[in-house]
């Protein structure tokens, strides 16, 4: 006799029956093990023609996204410059616990000297420090950037590697690192979460792990539709820095906390359009945002920068136009990319 699957209820019951039964084969009941066991496993996230606007959560989600929208209307602009893949990469790694604009500053003057991994890699480790001392961690980020830009050279013949597995084993690239930059370059869907977006779903109640950033981002996509991970990312992402923040918050000017805690018939009635968004909070889009700190990037601000028309200037690697598909901001790096992490308590 096989031993008991711990499956709980009618899938216990039924293989025990199986078991009773002489005709049945051991490879039948093997496979009827295994089979019980996929179905126990988490289910795959959901598509937008899944999404259902029966529930409270998922009215919710879709005022969200309506809101993200008004305030922050696609395409989004990519914050970090970059001029490659290789660029945009390091880039990326550069941006941990530290601002965009000190990103954008601080890689003007690399790539004037090393504007590619070839030539990155024959860099001389003090040098590169002395470019990047004006961010945090720059000891680490350098050794990195040299240790990334020479495996990239000897393994991959200098061209950055396309898929998650060969991306993980470049030094200073976790896997918050790996799916940005494959959203980016490869259009494959990711919402990393980072402080704002942890922040968000703690406050609209999409998520209740206060501690893992991998259950939030699961938590996250189960409700989110695929296809708009990679933009509503970057729009929380704009929204918790200008809209809000961890501190001095009230939550009733706040154009999405003032209705995520509303019962389920006052968020089907703004999502039937029987009530405006622009009643829940007086001129909500045009609200204008809280006082940032220094060297925080605004969603206009970029788009100015840029003289955004829609479209980014082509990647030499690429050799089509890049999408003006987002990316995370500020991505914060575990310890498994290198670098220690740096909690900051909400009150």
């Amino acid at each position: 006799m096989l031993k008991k699957i711990r499956t709980g209820n009618f899938q216990e019951r039924t293989l025990e029956k199986l078991q009773d039964c002489a005709f049945w084969s051991e490879d039948f009941i093997s496979k009827s093990k295994t089979f019980i066991r996929m179905k126990r496993k988490a289910k795959e996230p959901v598509s937008a023609s899944e999404l259902r606007v029966d529930g409270k959560q998922n009215v919710k989600i879709r005022l969200i996204l309506e809101t993200l929208n008004e305030i922050f209307p696609p395409p989004v602009p990519v914050p970090l410059n970059h001029g490659s893949q290789f660029q945009f990469l390091s880039a990326v790694c550069l941006s941990a616990q530290t601002t965009d604009v000190a990103v954008n500053l601080v890689t003007k003057n690399l790539w004037d000297k090393y504007p590619d991994a070839i030539s990155t890699s024959t860099a001389n480790l003090a040098a590169l420090e002395m470019i990047l001392q004006s961010i945090g961690l720059y000891k680490n980020k350098a050794k990195n950037l040299l240790g990334m830009s020479q495996m990239i050279v000897s393994d991959f013949a200098g061209q950055v590697p396309c898929n998650k597995e060969d991306l993980l084993k470049l030094p200073g690239v976790g896997p918050k690192t790996a799916a940005v930059y494959l959203s980016q370059m490869h259009g494959v869907p990711a919402m990393a979460v980072d402080t704002h977006v942890h922040r968000l779903a703690l406050r609209w109640g999409l998520t209740k792990d206060a501690k893992d950033p991998n259950k939030v981002q699961k938590d996250l996509q189960n409700l989110f539709p695929m296809e708009h991970w990679t933009r509503c990312q970057l729009q929380m992402i704009y929204f918790g820095r200008e809209y809000c923040p961890a501190k001095l918050h009230e939550p009733r000017h706040c154009p999405i906390c003032s209705f995520v805690n509303l019962s389920e018939d006052d968020l089907n009635a703004r999502l039937k359009g029987q009530v405006s968004h622009a009643t829940t909070v007086p001129n909500a889009v045009v609200l204008s945002p809280v006082k940032r700190a220094k060297n925080i990037m605004s969603y206009e601000e970029r788009r100015r920068e840029l003289d955004f028309d829609g479209s980014l200037t082509s990647s030499p690697n690429v050799g089509t136009k890049i999408e003006p598909r987002n990316i995370a901001l500020d991505i914060h790096l575990e310890e498994d990319e290198g670098f220690p992490k740096r909690r900051r308590k909400e009150k």
